[in-house]
């Protein structure tokens, strides 16, 4: 067995996987802000303090996009590993700052004022949104785990394989 040779493959596929959940996380990101932008046109364009909180939350979340898009635009020009790596950095920061937008808009729906003129509907769906942020997180997070371990894995292969090769001199 060439321990080197199947050491490269298995991470190469960990960064492979991790492209797939970067572009996933992104389109996750991009979908909670078009329910937030909804929900902000449809109720909260007042000027009170519920809509400010709400406009600065979709301001985070286009923020967060705007992040993840550069990361993953420069991950997928030039794949090198230390470009993907970023890029997983960059999404898990993006992912958890939508979260925490997200919660923001959901519980300003829950303010007095709003909590009978937003829609069932639309609070299920930034609920909805917010589990997907999370699970999107979650799997970026086994991503950087997973490339982590391939590495070790890789390293420990090597050097074993190093050692029997020393042994049996």
């Amino acid at each position: 067995i060439d321990v080197t040779a199947t050491g490269q493959q298995n991470l190469e596929a960990a960064y492979g996987d991790a492209r797939n959940t970067l572009d996933d996380s992104y389109l996750k990101i991009y979908n909670a802000l078009d329910v937030v932008k909804t929900v902000q046109i449809i109720y909260f364009y007042k000027g009170d303090q519920e809509s400010i909180a709400v406009a600065d939350s979709k301001k985070s979340i286009e923020n967060s996009l705007a992040e993840a898009k550069f990361s993953l635009d420069a991950a997928k020009a030039d794949s090198k590993d230390e470009n993907v790596e970023s890029a997983l950095f960059v999404m898990k920061k993006s992912l958890e700052e939508a979260a925490s937008a997200l919660t923001t808009v959901r519980q300003n729906c829950d303010v007095s004022v709003y909590r009978d003129a937003v829609s069932l509907a639309h609070k299920t769906s930034l609920d909805t949104q917010r589990t997907y942020i999370n699970t999107a997180l979650t799997n970026i997070v086994n991503a950087q785990q997973a490339i982590s371990l391939a590495k070790v894995t890789n390293d420990t292969n090597i050097n074993a394989a190093k050692n029997d090769v020393l042994a049996g001199q």
